[in-house]
């Protein structure tokens, strides 16, 4: 038999103690931090974003006075942008609620991790969302900035979407990355619906009803619903970066972070510059701990660094974030 969607009463004896619920320490939960860092953007459209982007500019030439000169214009392409859906459900059982001793607590309880999923999995798609792979999924950072490239964007000769730098790991699937991303016009943001009134987690909690059971009787039940539309749109590309094939198991490879983060620093317009943000893995920043000790200050949150920000290594006066959703199990890029 499947195991009930509905908290049954082993559940409430293990969430409940002498009639009060207990609390829980989380000990594998993760915190959602890049996702809550980006700001929100309406689409255009109800299902993906169109933006215009600037190509080539116009060609002035040199002449003479007796001679003249043909119109030239600019370039420009449209984007878009896709919009995923992420929706979840839960359940519950009206006789397990009503003999509960807190039965509206123990739903909310259940709810709030409904919501607490959402979030990591919302994050998580956020970096490696590819709708080649699942077309509900919504395009991420990473399968954007998927082949190493110099600090102008460019691999053999060829300009490619992003800039992608590599820190010269070279064991498969055993990679890490940094993210770099800039807070401004046309940086990266996270897309809602057009007309819809508001963005993030929609929470729809429903009353008891009459439903049948697997077994064709009836019983009361209450259904929530979680659901949340977005996507990701970068307008400028140089609004974000990357710094790929960090292997954490190689001294040489962390080495080579303090030079690619330079070179990814270039390769912003000044106007993003002090923005930027800076994400990577728990493992990475360890490492990079070590790497810089004795050479730098821990890491301390003054006014341009929010409140929530997890630092553990200062770069050039800008704190390098924790993301958990990041992973060290990345593919290497070429």
């Amino acid at each position: 038999m499947a195991t009930p969607a509905y908290l049954t009463l082993t559940d409430v004896a293990q969430m409940t103690h002498n009639g009060n619920i207990l609390e829980f320490a989380k000990e594998f939960v993760k915190n959602t931090s890049l996702f809550n860092s980006l700001p929100w953007k309406q689409a255009s459209e109800a299902l993906h974003d169109t933006t215009g982007v600037q190509g080539k500019l116009p060609t002035p030439q040199w002449t003479g006075l007796d001679r003249g000169v043909k119109p030239s214009k600019g370039t420009w392409e449209q984007r878009e942008e896709n919009i995923a859906l992420i929706e979840s459900w839960s359940e519950t059982n009206q006789k397990t609620y009503e003999i509960s001793p807190n039965g509206k607590a123990l739903r909310w309880m259940n709810d709030r991790l409904h919501i607490i999923a959402m979030g990591l999995e919302a994050e998580e798609k956020l970096l490696y969302g590819n709708p080649e792979v699942d077309s509900y999924q919504p395009l991420g950072f990473m399968p954007r900035m998927n082949a190493v490239t110099d600090m102008y964007a460019m691999k053999s000769g060829e300009r490619k979407k992003h800039v992608c730098l590599s820190a010269g790991g070279s064991t498969a699937n055993g990679e890490s990355s940094i993210l770099l991303i800039a807070n401004g016009a046309m940086s990266p943001h996270l897309l809602y619906p057009r007309h819809r009134a508001n963005n993030g987690i929609q929470f729809n909690a429903y009353p008891f009803e009459n439903v049948k059971d697997d077994e064709g009787g009836y019983i009361r039940r209450a259904l929530s619903q979680f659901i949340m539309m977005f996507g990701l749109s970068i307008a400028n590309r140089q609004s974000a970066a990357r710094i790929a094939n960090i292997d954490t198991s190689s001294s040489t490879s962390i080495g080579n972070i303090s030079d690619a983060l330079y070179e990814a620093f270039a390769s912003f317009p000044k106007e993003y510059r002090s923005s930027v943000q800076i994400w990577t893995t728990p493992k990475v920043i360890l490492e990079m701990r070590k790497l810089y000790a004795g050479r730098v200050n821990p890491a301390t949150y003054r006014d341009a660094i929010d409140k929530n920000a997890i630092g553990d290594v200062m770069f050039d006066n800008f704190v390098i974030r924790q993301c958990d959703s990041m992973v060290d199990t990345e593919a290497v890029v070429s």
